[in-house]
């Protein structure tokens, strides 16, 4: 639906902003929360790229006070991993929350 939705900004004839971010940091535990359910649990293969709320949120800040953009640039977290690799290192980590 972001996409379409997006369409639709694009076309209409109010100025308008885009940004799009990968992943929030939060996304790999949800996951893991909502798959720890299940008896058998298959880790997606696609690659993440995990970025800070806040790293979205003052970009966001930063857009919000400039004239209208159009599509801005994409942000992402620094480091591309899979599933399977975030999911590791969050129940490596020493509390067992998130090791991303």
């Amino acid at each position: 639906m972001k996409p379409e939705t997006e369409r639709i900004f694009e076309r209409s004839p109010l100025p308008w902003t885009i940004l799009r971010a990968t992943q929030f940091h939060g996304f790999v535990p949800a996951v893991i929360s909502a798959l720890d359910r299940l008896p058998v649990v298959v880790a997606p293969k696609d690659l993440l790229q995990p970025i800070d709320v806040g790293e979205v949120a003052d970009c966001t800040a930063e857009l919000a006070l400039a004239e209208p953009a159009g599509r801005a640039p994409d942000i992402g977290g620094p480091e591309m991993r899979t599933f399977a690799d975030l999911a590791g290192a969050y129940f490596e980590a020493p509390d067992g929350e998130g090791g991303s």
